[in-house]
């Protein structure tokens, strides 16, 4: 299985950089370092060996090992929920959006009817 693209991700985030940051450590810009994570596209040789050396890993490495397996990635720490209580009313807020609503639905209401009253 090629493992490359996962490596990829994995090797920059171990090392706390951003995709836009390997342009001025291996000369592989932002879009083309996406397109290699994401795996449309494959690097030539010689980009392969520049990032293999600036990440200090073998080419069989780089490629076939799943490296996160070996040396996982420390978890974020999530944070907690928030509760917000249940059955709020409507705020004062969105209230005039409400009865505008209301005002313009009898408006075209009385029109229907209206028109209905015409035609017979």
């Amino acid at each position: 299985m090629n493992y490359f693209p996962k490596n990829l991700r994995y090797l920059r985030q171990k090392r706390g950089l951003n995709q836009a940051d390997m342009h001025q450590h291996v000369n592989i810009t932002r879009t083309t370092w996406s397109n290699y994570e994401i795996g449309f596209t494959n690097p030539k040789i010689n980009e392969l060996i520049n990032i293999s050396k600036f990440f200090g890993v073998s080419l069989d490495d780089l490629i076939l090992t799943d490296l996160e397996l070996e040396d996982p990635l420390p978890q974020k720490k999530r944070r907690k929920p928030k509760p917000y209580p249940l059955g709020q009313t409507i705020t004062i807020v969105a209230e005039p959006a409400v009865s505008y609503l209301l005002q313009e639905f009898n408006k075209l209401k009385a029109e229907v009817n209206s028109m209905k009253e015409k035609q017979k």
